[in-house]
């Protein structure tokens, strides 16, 4: 009798020593398996750092790219914008000398076909100048909307970097 219950509680003792060495197996290979997950979510993490550092850089760039284009274009309107003052003060002194020098009236018309032809160029210059600012405008949309495209990116991707971390610290509590 005694023989049968030490025989029985060997084999219990077997069967227990058994169990824990598999649970000890399995908790290596769960522990092996959360390494590998925990470096492969800081790797992803990383990747996704890198590309949204990557389209903040091309963000900006194209900030300044279109705060620059925006200078110059203002710049341009301010410059002809003189210039067609400038013309049409031209045109006022022209014309009074006209009124008060009758007598060099074949001069004063050469001058004024002078004048007409540069008021024909400037009228010229600013329908360039439009049709420019219509582009650059047009440009400008295109950008903005690359830019709102880019922005909506940039947040989908923190938000998954954000869930991919709180995904690790699950991991890690668990």
């Amino acid at each position: 009798r005694l023989q049968q219950v030490v025989q029985e509680y060997k084999q219990q003792l077997d069967s227990a020593t058994e169990r824990a060495n598999n649970s000890r197996k399995q908790a290596t290979t769960l522990q092996t398996q959360l390494t590998l997950l925990q470096e492969q979510t800081q790797s992803q993490a990383e990747l996704k750092d890198g590309h949204i550092a990557d389209l903040e850089s091309k963000l900006s760039a194209l900030k300044d790219e279109h705060r620059d284009m925006k200078q110059g274009y203002e710049k341009k309107v301010r410059d002809l914008e003189r210039g067609l003052e400038t013309f049409h003060s031209e045109v006022s002194t022209v014309q009074l000398e006209r009124e008060h020098y009758q007598e060099t009236l074949e001069e004063c018309e050469q001058e004024m076909a002078q004048l007409k032809q540069s008021l024909v160029r400037a009228d010229e210059d600013l329908k360039i100048e439009r049709e420019q600012t219509k582009r650059l405008w047009s440009r400008d949309e295109e950008q903005s909307r690359r830019l709102h495209s880019l922005e909506a990116d940039l947040e989908a991707k923190c938000l998954e970097v954000q869930r991919l971390k709180e995904l690790v610290q699950t991991v890690k509590q668990e």
